[in-house]
């Protein structure tokens, strides 16, 4: 679970610039964290898996538009 946060953590450009695919990120992990509290830990370890590959791709998706990426990037030094 600790990656996937981990890799939600580092997408930040992602919320801005990939909306949709951080937020399906972002909802993959809170079912995680949801099947660890029920104490379905198999399942919470496969929702944290694919949580962590969703938030990477979002990460990727952020970069790849550049404008935003380095737009968003700006505003953050800014503020």
């Amino acid at each position: 679970m600790a990656d996937a946060q981990s890799a939600l953590t580092g997408a930040y450009d992602a919320a801005e610039c990939a909306p949709e695919e951080y937020a399906a990120a972002r909802k993959m992990l809170e079912k995680a964290q949801a099947a660890s509290k029920a104490e379905e830990y198999d399942r919470a370890r496969e929702l944290a898996v694919t949580a962590r590959d969703l938030a990477r791709k979002a990460a990727k998706s952020a970069k790849a538009r550049r404008g935003c990426s380095e737009a968003a990037q700006k505003r953050r030094e800014k503020s």
